[in-house]
């Protein structure tokens, strides 16, 4: 599928979920049309994130993609909270440590996810 084409498909969701009603679906694709869009790769201590990081800034090379260490995210999730996506990496095998899992916590529920699953109060 080449880029126009995408774009096409994308119009065409656009205008079907506007016919409907979907505003959940025209908003999902509205960010994904964003030109601020923000990666984040939220990494265990063990993992070498950079191959990833140059691979999604070459599959979307409108987005910003930043990397943040697990056990910092526990200590300070401010950086997983300004994302709009958010890509935990893992070490296969590893052990995963307190710290890890709590950075792995903050990254994966972010003020949207929390309000859709009803988690803020």
């Amino acid at each position: 599928m080449t880029g126009e084409e995408a774009h096409a498909v994308l119009g065409e969701l656009t205008s079907l979920a506007a016919e409907q009603g979907w505003t959940q679906v025209a908003g999902y694709v509205a960010q994904l049309n964003a030109a601020d869009r923000q990666v984040l790769i939220a990494c265990a201590p063990s993992v070498r994130p950079e191959p990833l990081a140059a691979w999604l800034q070459s599959r979307d090379t409108a987005s910003t993609v930043r990397i943040a260490k697990l056990d910092v995210l526990a200590r300070d999730p401010g950086s997983a909270l300004a994302a709009d996506r958010v890509v935990i990496a893992l070490r296969c095998g590893d052990l995963l440590m307190p710290a890890t899992i709590a950075g792995a916590a903050a990254g994966a529920v972010t003020p949207g996810v929390a309000e859709e699953a009803g988690l803020n109060g």
